[in-house]
């Protein structure tokens, strides 16, 4: 496993580090990223799974959700964004829009659906 851990460096991008294709996780919080464009190149970097990116300025530019689905569109293989274990809610929360699209009203729902539609809006309140 290959950690790179530039926390705490100043740095205001990390260019560079695209070549390091077996990088499995980054530790690169509290610098001066501001840009998401800066971010672009981790989409070339197959073995991510783990990020830190808290206390930059581009992370702080978005809502906590905004900001996890912008880093998994990056990099789909992630499993942490900062402190946080991804646990398929990101998933789920673009799964519901859709599921409340298709239901116009209670009746139209089966009963075992509406079990597991339940369960979906629980995980997303936590």
């Amino acid at each position: 496993m290959i950690i790179f851990d530039i926390a705490m460096n100043e740095l205001e991008s990390i260019q560079g580090l695209e070549h390091n294709l077996q990088l499995m996780e980054l530790w690169a919080n509290q610098n001066k990223i501001e840009s998401r464009d800066s971010l672009n190149l981790l989409k070339d970097l197959p073995e991510i799974e783990c990020v830190y990116f808290g206390h930059n300025p581009v992370a702080k530019e978005a809502e906590k959700s905004e900001w996890q689905s912008f880093l998994k569109g990056l990099m789909p293989n992630l499993k942490q964004i900062d402190d946080e274990i991804l646990r398929g809610k990101a998933q789920i929360s673009f799964q519901q829009p859709i599921i409340k699209g298709l239901i116009r009203k209670e009746g139209d729902i089966p009963r075992e659906a509406k079990k597991i539609l339940e369960q979906v809006v629980r995980v997303q309140q936590r």
